[in-house]
């Protein structure tokens, strides 16, 4: 049996993932999730299973585990922090800050020291021998208006780059569907303008002197797009 430790289980990603893991017949999943009590954690769990549908047998395989993200071990005292570090197979990383409003040492502490405990109980996980594979699941402002899914054999070469349109850029005054990008197999994915990032943008959007395009795409093409965009 495959021993699934999901944290971020309750947000839109995270449910998601729960839901494909499920399919499998040889998987157990533990949530971490904030409650006051057994019964509220209980509750947690029960909401996340009836918004996924699961009937019974499959809600079954997913049990909460009460915890803090941000606090060292999770919160957990050192019998339970022991119990997960021997039992878990796989850690699939999957919350975030949604709050982009945050200061910045309060949305630190929980990026960065949330992600710092993931990893410690992955090495706690792999002294005992049991641990199998670590996923960390990024933003989804990065993927643009993508929509089909991207599979890890596809595109590993590509990645994303920022480019700054300067006075006289040949991007400036233009909209991005005037641009035709895809002719040169890239994607904006977002548009960071005074300070303000602005993801998806739409097709019609003009350009202005100080933006900042985030392109994605392989490295030969990036190198293409942004001489296009500043030179023409």
């Amino acid at each position: 049996m495959n021993r699934y430790l999901v944290t971020g289980a309750t947000g839109v990603v995270g449910a998601a993932v729960v839901g494909e893991l499920l399919r499998r017949d040889d998987v157990e999943i533990h949530v971490l999730l904030r409650a006051t009590d057994t019964a509220h954690a209980a509750q947690r769990v029960g909401q996340l299973t009836a918004f996924l549908r699961l009937p019974e047998h499959l809600a079954m395989r997913v049990r909460p585990l009460v915890g803090d993200m941000a606090s060292p071990r999770f919160g957990l005292d050192a019998s339970a922090y022991a119990t997960a570090a021997e039992a878990t197979t796989h850690i699939v990383h999957a919350a975030g800050v949604v709050r982009m409003n945050l200061p910045l040492p309060e949305a630190r502490r929980f990026a960065v020291e949330g992600a710092k405990n993931v990893l410690a109980l992955a090495r706690a996980a792999n002294r005992n021998g049991t641990l199998k594979k670590v996923e960390f699941v990024s933003t989804v402002g990065v993927g643009g208006r993508r929509a089909e899914p991207l599979p890890e054999t596809r595109s590993l070469r590509q990645q994303l780059r920022n480019v700054i349109l300067p006075p006289g850029a040949y991007a400036v005054g233009r909209s991005i569907e005037d641009l035709a990008l895809g002719k040169l197999r890239l994607q904006v994915t977002a548009i960071r303008r005074e300070g303000i990032l602005g993801r998806s943008p739409v097709p019609t959007t003009r350009l202005r002197e100080g933006d900042t395009l985030v392109l994605f795409g392989a490295p030969e093409d990036l190198e293409l797009g942004e001489s296009f965009l500043l030179a023409g």
